[in-house]
């Protein structure tokens, strides 16, 4: 009985807190003027990063992002040099794919 009074007692505490409203100039800013400019999404990747190869090859998360993205934004996706021991002959290596257009 201890449990099922402790439980509800939980769920109303946890129903009546609210989220603190914020304020402009305070916890963020309005711009005056739009950011120029074509949009564009980053992607980072590491070779040796598990959860990356999962999302790209398994679930081909980088596929479904782009066909959900308006026409004419720009994707790019960069290689991060700090996991492994090779990370920055490998990040060398995509840049110089990139630059030679050899890469997909």
């Amino acid at each position: 009985m201890k449990k099922i009074w402790l439980a509800l007692a939980g769920m109303i505490l946890a129903f009546s807190a609210s989220a603190a409203q914020f304020t402009d100039g305070k916890q963020y800013i309005t711009l005056d003027k739009p950011v120029a400019g074509e949009p564009q999404v980053l992607e980072f990747f590491s070779f040796y990063c598990p959860h990356c190869y999962q999302f790209e090859e398994v679930l081909h998360v980088s596929d479904n992002v782009k066909k959900k993205l308006p026409e004419g934004t720009k994707m790019t996706k960069y290689h991060v040099e700090f996991l492994g021991p090779l990370g920055k002959d490998l990040t060398q290596a995509v840049g110089g794919c990139d630059c030679t257009g050899c890469r997909r």
